[in-house]
C-alpha cells in the first residue's frame, strides 16, 4: 500500500471515530445547554479550528474570502454541516419521544461495509 493510501485510510478512520464522538458529546452538550446552544458553540470552535488550520497550512486567509465570492448555492455545504450537527444533538434530547433516522444512519453504513467486505 502506497503511503498516501495508508494516510487516507488512517484519516478515514479517525474520522470515523471522531463521527461517533462527536453524537456521543453533542447529545450530552444540547441537553446540558439546551440543542441550538450547543450547536452554535460547536460552531464557534469548529470555525476557530478551521481558521487555525487553514493560517497553520496556507499562512493566509485568502482562501476562505474567495469562498464569499462563490456563488451562493455552494454554501448549502455550511447550512447541510450545521444541519447533521444540529440533528446529531436534538437526536438524544427527543430519542424517547420520536424514532431519529439519524441513529439508523451508523447501522446502515456498517452494513453496508459488511456487504463490501464479502
Amino acid at each position: 500500500m502506497a503511503s498516501g493510501t495508508v494516510a487516507a485510510v488512517l484519516v478515514c478512520v479517525v474520522a470515523g471515530l471522531a463521527g461517533a464522538i462527536q453524537a456521543a458529546v453533542m447529545g450530552r452538550f444540547g441537553e446540558r445547554i439546551g440543542v441550538v446552544e450547543a450547536v452554535a458553540f460547536a460552531s464557534v470552535v469548529t470555525a476557530l479550528v478551521a481558521f487555525a488550520t487553514v493560517l497553520a497550512v496556507r499562512q493566509t486567509l485568502s482562501g476562505v474570502a474567495e469562498g464569499l465570492r462563490a456563488p451562493p448555492w455552494m454554501w448549502i455545504a455550511g447550512v447541510m454541516s450545521a444541519f447533521i450537527v444540529f440533528a446529531v444533538a436534538l437526536a438524544r434530547v427527543v430519542h424517547h419521544l420520536v424514532p431519529c433516522p439519524m441513529r439508523t444512519v451508523p447501522a446502515v453504513g456498517r452494513a453496508a461495509g459488511r456487504a463490501a467486505g464479502r
